[in-house]
This record gives structure tokens, sequence and C-alpha cells, in this order.
């Protein structure tokens, strides 16, 4: 397979345009024949504009679907949640601690049932080792600090901190609610719009009910400047080759339930902004109060 050979095809149309151009500037040809650019580009931008109306239009309807999923939880809020994004909850919100559930940890022969339990603490209780070194129920750091670029003077250091723990040798409170984040799809793809997005649910675990649901996510627009792919596979359900063509999709979108970030929205880069977590529209929706740089 040649490098890139999908957008071969579109990168030659952008060249052949751009050679319309040249020789039409310098009188090679008629200048008639920037039309062919005009309408071509012209066009491409249009189709941007109404992809653009499009995504902003679904947006808007999730956004006020999200505004009506609003309760008020009891305080302080723990819960259950297994996934990594399920931990932003924890990072931007007051909430008590998240924990997994449970599961079977054999150690030296002996099999124990655990949870393991992430909280945010604060000052001298976050000198502890990033790794777990030889008690694999010692606590460990997850991320060391909250709030890193934030330069208030009266900042507390808090920080997230895990532990395994043994539920048959250690009492504790279970979690009143649980939360799951799962791959959206209500809102298929089109040739204009690629959705990118996904419905957070939280249960009360006392009463098994769902009390609230929001979704989050991105649209993705065509960009400005089309450029058309070509490109065939190999089916092997069938088999047979399949050949198609379309526009290459854009990398800016519309953002709902969250703010867009700022730094490409690289997963492992942590910002101080709760609005801009995939947690932040549950975290509204629940009622919770965001964490603040002095928070103890």
């Amino acid at each position: 397979m040649f490098l890139a050979g999908p957008i071969w095809i579109g990168l030659l149309l952008h060249f052949l345009m751009l050679v319309l151009v040249i020789q039409a500037a310098f009188r090679e040809i008629s200048r008639v024949w920037l039309i062919v650019p005009m309408l071509y580009y012209g066009g491409g931008y249009a189709l941007h504009l109404h992809a653009l109306r499009l995504a902003e239009a679904e947006a808007a309807k999730i956004a006020r679907a999200n505004a009506a999923q609003s309760v008020q939880v009891e305080t302080p809020f723990s819960y259950t949640g297994d996934a990594l994004n399920i931990v932003e909850l924890l990072e931007h919100f007051r909430v008590a601690w998240e924990q997994s559930s449970k599961q079977d940890y054999r150690d030296g022969g002996r099999l124990y049932s655990v949870v393991v339990r992430t909280d945010v603490r604060s000052g001298a209780a976050c000198d502890l080792p990033t790794l777990r070194e030889n008690d694999p129920f010692a606590p460990w750091l997850v991320q060391p600090y909250l709030f890193p670029s934030e330069k208030a003077a009266d900042k507390t250091r808090q920080c997230l901190v895990r532990q395994m723990i043994d539920v048959g040798a250690t009492p504790m409170e279970d979690p009143r609610y649980s939360v799951k984040r799962t791959q959206e799809f209500s809102h298929p793809p089109s040739r204009f719009v690629t959705p990118d997005l996904f419905r957070w649910t939280a249960t009360d675990l006392r009463s098994n009910r769902v009390i609230t649901e929001v979704v989050e996510g991105d649209f993705y627009t065509l960009p400005a400047v089309q450029t058309i792919v070509v490109g065939c596979a190999l089916d092997s359900g069938t088999p047979a080759w399949r050949c198609g063509i379309e526009l290459m999709g854009g990398s800016n979108g519309i953002s709902v339930g969250h703010k867009r970030r700022t730094d490409g929205g690289y997963a492992f880069t942590y910002v101080s902004d709760p609005e801009t977590s995939p947690a932040y529209a549950l975290g509204k929706a629940l009622g919770l109060t965001p964490r603040t740089p002095t928070d103890h």
C-alpha cells in the first residue's frame, strides 16, 4: 500500500486548481478558467457551513436534553465506576470517593475480594509513592497535583490517591451511586457530520433507579477546504473489493456537554477548568460543586 494513497487524487485536484490560478494570472489561459477553482472551493466552503449548521442544531438538542436532567444528589457523593474518564468526576467535583466493582485478587496463594478506591487528599497525605511497592494494599499516588498550573498564594496541595482494599477484612461504607460512561449511537454519522458522543448514566444503588443521564462529546464537521479521498478495501465477508469516494473529515468540531480543550484534548494532560472535562455535564446535572484550588 502506498503512503497516503487514498488522498493522492484529492491532493492532485488541489495542485490542478493551483495550476489554473497561476496560468490564468499570467494570462497563459483565459481568466474564465478561474471559475473552476472558485466553484470548487466555494462549493466546498458552502458544504462546510452546512455541516456546521447541522452540528450546531444537533448539539443544541443535546444541550436542551441535558439541561432537563438536573437533579440534586445527597452529599457527600460517592460512586462506583470502572473507566478512566469516570475518575474525572472525582477530580473536578467535590466527591467523597470513587471505587471499582468488587473483584478477585490472588496474592501468595491467598484469594481476596477487593475493591480499588480512589479519593482526593491534601497536604501531607499526598506524600506517597507513585507506584505500589511490596504491599499491594498500600495507597499510591495517581495524580500528584490537582490544579498544577494554578498560581494562587492560598492554593492547597491536592492529589488523587488510589488504594486496593480487602473488603473481607476492612469494614467500609458502600457507595450510594454508580456512574457509567458508554458510547452513544443515537446520532448516526452522515457525509457532513461525524459524532463522537458518550452517555453518562448515574444510578441510585439503593433503589436501582437511574436518576439522570446526559450526553457529551463532539460533532466533527467537514473542513473549510475539501479534499477528496478515494480508496478500495477487500470485504472478506463477500469476498469482493469495494471502492468508494468521499470527502476528508475535519479535526475541528462542535463540543456539547463541555467546553472544547485548547491543548488538543490529550487525555493524560490534566486541566484545571472543570468545564473542559468530559464529566462536566454529569457533575452539573447532579448538582455537584466544582473543586477549587483552595479546597482542603
